[in-house]
C-alpha cells in the first residue's frame, strides 16, 4: 500500500478561552476524543480535562474546564508538579477513559538564561510524579450531546511512591530496564490509549526495541469506583505486549478506524525530542487471546504521512469523527504554527483528513 503525503480536507477551528495557565490550552494539547457532538483534550501541564462543544460552521466553542482533583484520588495535591501529563483520551460507549503518561521526566536546562552551572544542574535532576500514573475512566452523560460533564469515576488508585501498571511491569524482560529512564530518552512514556469491550490498549511512545514499538493490552474492570486489572496474558499476567515494526517510530495516539473496533489506527513518531516523519498505519487487531504478539511492517502498514515543521506543528492526538463525508481522521497538534494559533488569540485550528480505507 503506497503511502500518502496528507493534505486536509478542511479545518475545524478550536475556541478556547484565556485562563490563568501557565501555557494557553490551544499550544499545549497533548490528546483528543471525540463524544457526539463534543471533543475533549488533554493537556501535558495541570490536572484539567477540557471540552468543546459543536458550534455549527466547522468550528467548536462552550470550553468547559473540569478541575480532576475533584473526582480522582491523585497522590500528589500540593499544586507542585502535580499534573498528570495526559497522553491519551479515549470515548467508547459511555465512558471516557484517560491515562497519564506515566513517564519519569528530566529537567529542561537553559543555560541562556541560568547559566551553566544551574542548567547542568537542572539537566542531571530526574524526577518522578506520581499524578502521571493515572488510569481512570467517567461516565458521560446521556444521550450523547447532552451538556458536558463528568458522572461517577473509576480508577486505577495509585500512591506516592508506588504505581500498580509499573510494579506488573517491574520484572518485564522487555521493560523493566526502561521504567528508570526520562520519557523522551526510549524511557517508559504512554502516549496512546484506545478501548473496546474489557479491552484497553496503551501505545507506548517508548521504549521502542530495535525498532520495534510497543502496546500493552490491558483487560479493565470496573468495580464500583475502582478499575480492576485482570489476568489477559501469558501464564495468567494482567497485561499483553504486542510489538510492531512502526519503522523506528514509536507510538504518539491511537484510535479504532470506525465502529467495528476491528483495525486499531496508530500515529507513530519519534520517540526522542526531534522533528522527523509521522505517520498513520493501520493494525488489524489480533484476537483475545492470552499471547504476546509481533507484527512485521506488513501487518501494520503506513497509508497516511501528516505533515510537520521544524520545531512545530507536532501531531499529538488523534480521533475519528464522523460527518456528512462518512469518517475523518481530526488530527491535533503541539507546538501549533502561527499559521493555525495567530498570535494575541486564544483558538487554534485543527486538521481532518480523508481517512485511507
Amino acid at each position: 500500500m503506497s503511502i500518502i503525503a496528507a493534505k486536509p480536507i478542511r479545518t475545524l477551528r478550536l475556541d478556547f478561552i484565556a485562563d490563568d495557565r501557565k501555557k494557553l490550552v490551544r499550544e499545549n494539547l497533548s490528546a483528543v476524543a471525540a463524544s457526539g457532538d463534543q471533543l475533549w483534550f488533554g493537556t501535558d501541564e495541570d490536572t484539567l480535562l477540557d471540552c468543546l462543544t459543536e458550534a455549527g460552521g466547522d468550528r467548536y466553542a462552550g470550553h468547559k474546564t473540569f478541575e480532576l482533583k475533584n473526582s480522582l484520588q491523585l497522590p500528589n495535591t500540593t499544586g507542585k508538579k502535580d499534573e498528570i501529563d495526559i497522553e491519551g483520551l479515549y470515548v467508547a460507549g459511555e465512558r471516557l477513559w484517560l491515562v497519564g503518561s506515566h513517564a519519569i521526566t528530566r529537567d529542561r536546562p537553559n543555560p541562556g538564561e541560568d547559566g551553566a552551572k544551574k542548567a547542568l544542574r537542572d539537566l542531571s535532576d530526574v524526577k518522578k510524579g506520581p499524578n502521571r500514573w493515572t488510569l481512570a475512566s467517567w461516565a458521560l452523560p446521556q444521550p450523547m450531546g447532552a451538556e458536558p460533564a463528568l458522572g461517577a469515576a473509576a480508577q486505577l488508585v495509585a500512591g506516592m511512591d508506588a504505581s500498580p501498571l509499573l510494579m506488573l511491569l517491574a520484572e518485564d524482560p522487555h521493560l523493566r530496564a526502561f521504567l528508570t529512564l526520562p520519557a523522551k530518552e526510549n524511557g517508559f512514556d504512554i502516549e496512546g490509549l484506545a478501548v473496546t469491550g474489557q479491552r484497553l490498549f496503551l501505545g507506548l511512545r517508548g521504549p521502542v526495541l530495535r525498532g520495534w514499538a510497543v502496546l500493552l493490552e490491558l483487560r479493565v474492570e470496573i468495580v464500583q469506583a475502582e478499575l480492576k486489572l485482570m489476568p489477559n496474558g501469558p501464564d495468567g499476567r494482567c497485561y499483553r505486549k504486542h510489538f510492531l515494526d512502526l519503522e523506528g517510530c514509536g507510538v504518539r495516539d491511537l484510535c479504532f478506524a470506525d465502529a467495528n473496533d476491528r483495525d486499531l489506527l496508530v500515529l507513530a513518531g519519534p520517540t526522542m525530542s526531534l522533528d522527523g516523519t509521522v505517520r498513520l498505519h493501520r493494525w488489524p487487531l489480533p484476537a483475545s487471546a492470552a499471547e504476546d504478539t509481533i507484527t512485521a511492517k506488513e501487518g501494520c502498514p503506513a497509508n497516511l504521512e501528516i505533515p510537520h515543521q521544524r520545531g512545530k506543528d507536532r501531531a499529538e492526538g488523534i480521533a475519528v469523527c464522523h460527518g456528512q463525508n462518512g469518517a475523518e481522521l481530526l488530527v491535533v497538534y503541539d507546538s501549533p504554527a502561527e499559521a493555525r494559533a495567530p498570535a494575541g488569540q486564544t483558538f487554534v485550528d485543527a486538521d481532518l483528513f480523508a481517512l485511507p480505507a
